[in-house]
């Protein structure tokens, strides 16, 4: 069997979910791009293709060769017009079962997230502009789309030859449709599944796991006296931080010898502060070292209780503990993994907080123990060495369902 996967993006998305699950499946799995879907040319007649085309072609093929030449095809979460046709091209002309990846829930977002705009249930609908054209203008609509100056797909009926210009900002629907539409979905956590689960039957859940290699980094402690509190983590967590700003700001004033230090997302409440540090973010590749170098004692994962961030992984559990970091987090979905106070401490509200980051702060040996068992449960469970034989089992069975189809 083989197996096509593209992802959507360069950073934690595509390592987690197409990358590293890719690297330990035992089927014959193939993945492209570097750092978006790679543009290619649709049949392996190179005639009017770009100069990138032709230099993606001899990399990795045209379309016609990818439907040809694999079994199943992947694709990680799209709301590009044109990707979701060529996607449902694929699969109908190929007649090759297609996978849809998605780690977020993208049919919740709340207004308050960076995304809504684009997702939000009840922002802008979409506006799709139908432009009759010549077979003519064609290339001219063409360059337009590859240089990102307007979305949109080429349509062809009885009427004629049109240009479908998506110009609006919601691509809730996109998601639904592509859902609707693929034979199976991939899912990281259980509360997704459940989402998606009205627009697609066949589900399978394959949590994020860790790759022990990456995360063998190099500490360099500072034995300055500080105890470091920390965060890591991408741009949209702005109010899952103000969460726990209020506890935070009660620390930082109640001992002297502790710092709050955090990485990439510069939120306004923590750049006023004297005792917060910023750390820029880093390409995916250089995380782990970039973590390890901020020089934590106590790392923590607040989370907005939303119903979107209910389909949020453990992702960041997994990480702070291999680091030998013991993590504080809220007792939402996505962390109830956690064995509190056993490998990790889970809270409720803000007097459960305030709690254990004294409780943490004051005791170091308490600190050493969440991590080791922490880290022990993770390179048990959550091991990507070994987990890449639930993507193999997941993707076997989705061949043997569309095979009885």
């Amino acid at each position: 069997m083989k197996i096509a996967m593209f992802h959507s993006e360069s950073g934690g998305v595509g390592f987690y979910r197409i990358w590293q699950p890719a690297k330990f499946m035992s089927l014959d799995v193939r993945t492209f791009g570097n750092d978006k879907p790679p543009a290619l040319p649709v049949t392996d007649d190179l005639t009017d293709v770009t100069k990138e085309a032709k230099k993606n072609f001899k990399i990795y093929g045209s379309w016609e060769s990818i439907g040809k030449n694999h079994d199943i095809i992947t694709c990680q979460r799209t709301d590009d017009l044109r990707q979701v046709s060529l996607l449902f091209g694929l699969k109908a002309t190929f007649n090759k079962p297609l996978v849809l990846e998605v780690d977020d829930d993208f049919l919740n977002i709340q207004r308050d997230h960076l995304a809504w705009e684009k997702y939000g249930k009840d922002a802008a609908k979409n506006n799709y502009k139908i432009i009759p054209i010549k077979e003519s203008e064609v290339k001219h609509y063409s360059d337009l789309v590859s240089k990102g100056e307007i979305e949109g797909t080429f349509l062809e009926n009885q009427d004629g030859l049109f240009f479908v210009q998506d110009s609006g900002r919601n691509k809730r629907d996109v998601v639904i449709a592509l859902a609707q539409g693929v034979d199976a979905m991939t899912v990281s956590t259980q509360e997704l599944k459940e989402i998606y689960k009205p627009f697609c039957k066949n589900i399978y859940v394959l949590p994020n796991s860790i790759d022990s290699e990456v995360w063998k980094v190099k500490k360099k402690r500072l034995n300055n006296g500080k105890i470091r509190i920390g965060w890591a983590g991408g741009g949209h967590h702005y109010w899952d931080l103000w969460e726990v700003w209020g506890v935070l700001k009660t620390i930082l004033d109640l001992y002297p010898n502790v710092e709050f230090h955090y990485m990439n997302i510069r939120p306004d409440f923590l750049e006023e502060h004297p005792k917060c540090f910023w750390h820029p973010g880093t390409f995916v590749d250089k995380y782990p070292q970039a973590v390890a170098d901020m020089d934590l004692d106590i790392a923590i994962a607040p989370l907005k209780k939303t119903k979107f961030n209910a389909g949020k992984s453990n992702l960041k559990w997994l990480e702070y503990s291999m680091l030998d970091l013991p993590i504080i987090a809220t007792d939402w979905h996505p962390y109830r993994c956690i064995e509190n106070k056993v490998d990790g401490i889970l809270c409720k509200n803000d007097k459960e907080w305030l709690s254990a980051l004294k409780k943490l702060i004051e005791n170091p040996a308490e600190r050493a123990k969440l991590a080791q068992k922490a880290k022990k449960r993770v390179l048990k469970e959550y091991n990507a060495k070994t987990n890449g034989k639930l993507w193999d089992e997941a993707y076997k069975d989705i061949w043997q369902r569309t095979l009885g189809e």
